[in-house]
């Protein structure tokens, strides 16, 4: 199953990178990130949220087909 998203968007919109957004996050590794991103994951609600704060957007304007 493939997650539709707009995390990528969000992303870019703020001028970050992948590495920028797991610093953030304090993940050490981005290949999780890049999986919410290709939609072959999805974010726990804690992530989500984190997310939603950084792009300062809603949970629902990321994922806007759930």
């Amino acid at each position: 199953m493939k997650y539709p998203n707009k995390l990528k968007e969000f992303r870019k919109m703020k001028g970050l990178t992948l590495k920028q957004v797991a610093e953030i996050m304090e993940k050490k590794c981005i290949d999780r990130l890049s999986e919410w991103e290709r939609g072959k994951g999805m974010p726990s609600a804690i992530n989500l949220m984190t997310l939603s704060k950084i792009y300062n957007v809603s949970s629902e304007d990321i994922y806007p087909t759930l």
